[in-house]
């Protein structure tokens, strides 16, 4: 669930002190897109996160509207 959600600008390693090491070198060698990754990832999720809150605000308006 976590690739799937940090799916840019993230590094995923195996769960041991080698594979964070080398998750961290891999990340060191290409910081700059990750960089650029993370900061794709941080809009998309602000879009869609803006979109769930007009989705849930309007749904709020309809059901008021018919009260």
């Amino acid at each position: 669930m976590l690739r799937q959600y940090f799916n840019k600008g993230t590094v995923h390693v195996d769960n041991t002190a080698e594979g964070i090491r080398q998750g961290v070198l891999h990340m060191k060698q290409l910081y700059s897109s990750f960089e650029a990754g993370i900061k794709e990832l941080q809009t998309d999720q602000q879009r869609e996160w803006q979109e769930k809150v007009n989705t849930l605000t309007a749904l709020v308006e309809e059901h008021l509207a018919h009260r």
